[in-house]
């Protein structure tokens, strides 16, 4: 199943990178995950998730090299889903990111398979993650202060700027 989603990020290119590779800071903002992690040393991470029906989801996934500093690959190399997958970041703005995942999965048992082919339910507990994940990156991180050059008009008026600290 290939899924596509677009992010955006109300942050500067280098830092909505960071902030995608900072997986501590929205695990809990994925539903159904019960472990996750990922080793930045070793570019690897594991995900074992409980999707709807009791099914368990696992992958063991491993980052490559990509072409260009602004993507990011990734597969999987055990688990019982064949995960790969893509992000892609585009810097839309100077303070505003749009990051493009694109995810093609199956799943290895053929019982699986063709049980998630009549009911969807695979796919609809990554698109349900990915609401949740697409709600958390909307907002910037606690602390981040745009600078006032980059505040956008509201109704066609300047926004005032913000109070000094």
């Amino acid at each position: 199943m290939l899924i596509q989603k677009t992010l955006r990020i109300p942050l500067p290119l280098k830092a909505a990178m960071a902030r995608i590779q900072d997986f501590p800071s929205y695990r809990y903002h994925c539903v159904g995950l019960e472990e996750g992690g990922i080793d930045p040393a070793r570019a690897e991470g594991v995900f074992r998730f409980r999707a709807r029906g009791g099914l368990r989801l696992c992958a063991e996934l491993a980052l490559m090299e990509g072409e260009l500093d602004s993507q990011m690959l990734f597969r999987s190399t055990q688990g019982n889903m064949v995960v790969v997958g893509m992000l892609e970041f585009f810097a839309r703005q100077p303070d505003e990111t749009e990051v493009v995942l694109t995810l093609d999965y199956t799943l290895r048992n053929p019982w699986h398979r063709w049980v998630d082919r009549l009911l969807r339910s695979v796919e609809a507990f990554v698109e349900r993650n990915l609401g949740a994940l697409e709600a958390f990156f909307a907002l910037p991180p606690a602390g981040f202060r745009a600078d006032t050059r980059l505040v956008r008009p509201i109704n066609g008026k300047p926004a005032p700027p913000p109070p000094e600290p």
